[in-house]
């Protein structure tokens, strides 16, 4: 059997009881599952924050190309 490339990785998080009542709330009002909208909040959060997000990986790209690298702020 060969693997999919669209296939999923399996995620555990912990959740505060605040947390969950929350989406407890949402998942019910929505009528949706847990892993449906944790991936949406998940990718709401990259898309919104796309950039920061990029920067953070080149700065990590470069340092570990360079151990010295240092960017200036």
């Amino acid at each position: 059997m060969s693997k999919s490339c669209n296939r999923k990785e399996r995620v555990t998080v912990r959740l505060t009881p605040g947390q969950m009542q929350c989406l407890k709330e949402l998942s019910s009002n929505l009528n949706t599952s847990y892993s449906l909208l944790i991936r949406s909040i998940i990718q709401d959060f990259i898309c919104r924050n796309e950039e920061a997000l990029e920067r953070i990986i080149t700065n990590k790209q470069k340092e570990d190309a360079d151990p010295q690298f240092k960017e200036k702020n």
